[in-house]
């Protein structure tokens, strides 16, 4: 049997990876895609808000379901309709 520390340690190590993996890859698209995805993300927030809201309660104990659905709404809603309507600087050329 593997020590889970070390499984765990690996696991954080290969998802630290993936990120860079996917950093590179994000960094070379225009703003257009990446307000696509962004907005994307967003849509799948919203739409997974109130499981997630109890899914929080259920595995903390903590706090009301309806809240946290809010708290969600909030983060995938509102802050994505404030970043959306602002007009970002062009980003220098990966030369």
């Amino acid at each position: 049997m593997a020590d889970k520390d070390l499984v765990s340690v690996q696991q954080a190590r290969d998802l630290v990876e993936a990120a860079h993996r996917a950093q590179s890859q994000l960094a070379r698209f225009d703003q257009a895609k990446i307000d696509r995805v962004c907005e994307a993300m967003a849509r799948a927030a919203l739409r997974e808000a109130a499981r997630l809201g109890a899914m929080a309660t259920e595995e903390t104990g903590y706090g009301i379901p309806d809240d946290k659905r809010e708290k969600n709404r909030f983060a995938a809603e509102d802050v994505w309709n404030y970043f959306k309507a602002r007009v970002c600087p062009p980003r220098p050329s990966a030369a």
